[in-house]
Parts: structure tokens; sequence; C-alpha cells
């Protein structure tokens, strides 16, 4: 008889996802010393709205769910006090980590904007040539 399969652990795909960003980071960095078109740096501001705007929504997840678990759960201070003060301040923080993730992601829309208005007419370090001034 098959047993039943455990679900991984909750962190396991956010372990996976850091590893793999900190690999691509590490790629992207290597990348860029060659240096970068304006397609690539264009392609940085998507990456970035994707990630701002995941991790806060992991924020706003992660608040829901620190409520849910202060009302389901009989806490208490590692020392045995009242853990009101311990949830009050994460709570906050989550707040405050929220609000600078949504101006995070706004950023990064932005600057992503803004680059997409632009076109290059000459890229020196593909053609070799100074671009001529009008």
């Amino acid at each position: 008889m098959a047993r039943p399969r455990r679900s991984p652990r909750p962190g396991h795909f956010l372990d996976a996802a850091s590893r793999s960003l900190a690999q691509a980071t590490r790629q992207l960095l290597d990348a860029a010393a060659g240096g970068v078109t304006h397609d690539h740096l264009r392609q940085v501001g998507w990456y970035l709205v994707q990630l701002t705007g995941g991790l806060a929504e992991l924020t706003a997840t992660a608040a829901v769910r620190l409520d849910e678990h202060a009302r389901i759960r009989l806490l208490r201070t590692q020392e045995g006090g009242d853990p009101t003060e311990n949830l009050t301040r994460a709570a906050r923080l989550l707040t405050e980590l929220r609000q600078a993730l949504d101006r995070a992601d706004e950023a990064a829309r932005d600057y992503y904007a803004c680059l997409s208005r632009l076109v290059v007419d000459a890229d020196p370090s593909l053609t070799g040539k100074e671009p001529r001034r009008g």
C-alpha cells in the first residue's frame, strides 16, 4: 500500500526561489560587467516589477496569517510573558514592509515604463562607432 505523500514544508518553495534569485543576480552582475544593452536594462525593470509585486503579495499574506496564528494559538514570549507587544510590533513591521514594497513596485513599474518609451538609434558597444549627434 502506498504511503501518503507528505507535502513540502511551507518554506520549501521560498527556499528554492531565494536560491534561484541569488544565482540569477550573480549571473546578471557577471553579464553586466561586460556591458549591457538597452533591452537588458528594460528587462531588468520587468523582473523588478515581478519581484516587488510578489514580495508585496507574500507580505500581505504573512500579515493575514500572523493575525490568524495569534487568534488560534496560545502564545507566550520565551520568558513566559504576554506576547501582545511582540505580535503588535510584528504586525506593524509587516505593514511597513508592505508599504515599502508597494512603493518599490511603483518605482519598478515607472522605471520599466520609462525605458519602454525609449528606442536606441545607435549602440556604440555593438557597432564600435560613436553615434553622430544631430
